[in-house]
């Protein structure tokens, strides 16, 4: 299990770094009670880093639903 974050190509990189892990600790505050984080806190619990450009557009790993 990972945790996939998507930074904005045009965000300079020491400003990302702090908004990464910013964004990886609120997302786990706000989730840390459902089942797969308990599932991703038991495990290697990996994070992904990926960077969007202005328009947002994803990198095609990411599948939406």
């Amino acid at each position: 299990m990972k945790m996939n974050l998507l930074v904005r190509d045009d965000v300079p990189l020491g400003f990302a770094a702090v908004a990464i892990a910013h964004a990886s600790l609120a997302a786990y505050l706000r989730l840390r009670e459902h089942p797969d984080t308990q599932a991703w806190i038991d495990g290697p619990f990996h994070k992904v880093v990926c960077r969007v450009d202005e328009n947002g557009s994803r990198p095609s790993w990411l599948a939406t639903a």
